[in-house]
């Protein structure tokens, strides 16, 4: 497989999203965030080559989306429509940023080496 050309095309995606990020964050982050982690994937089957990922990793993935949600169920309704944080849920409200921040690109990472290690296995 050519990763360097998926190392691009990823890249250019990440950018584009990185561009839309400033007009629209949440569509530019649900764009920019899995794709530089695919990218991060390719570049990783390029040096090492195709691979399974680690079921560690996976593991780390559902982590990190359970505390996502359990944080929204945690968190009243209103204080995510515009964001407005509280005294009392401000960390929360971090928390669930980072965690997402971390969840997204693991999660473009992970998708990527699947694929890629699946299609070598064949």
């Amino acid at each position: 497989m050519n990763y360097k050309r998926h190392m691009t095309v990823f890249g250019a995606i990440a950018l584009a999203g990185f561009i839309l990020f400033w007009f629209a964050p949440q569509f530019g982050a649900a764009i920019f965030l899995p794709a530089l982690g695919a990218y991060f994937g390719a570049r990783k089957a390029e040096s090492d080559g195709p691979s399974q990922p680690k079921p560690a990793l996976w593991a780390g993935f559902f982590v990190l989306v359970a505390i996502a949600m359990v944080i929204r169920f945690l968190v009243p309704e209103e204080n995510f429509a515009s964001f407005q944080a509280t005294a009392e849920n401000t960390i929360l409200l971090w928390v669930y940023l980072g965690v997402l921040s971390l969840a997204f690109p693991l999660f473009g990472f992970l998708a990527y080496l699947q694929r890629v290690g699946r299609v070598a296995g064949q």
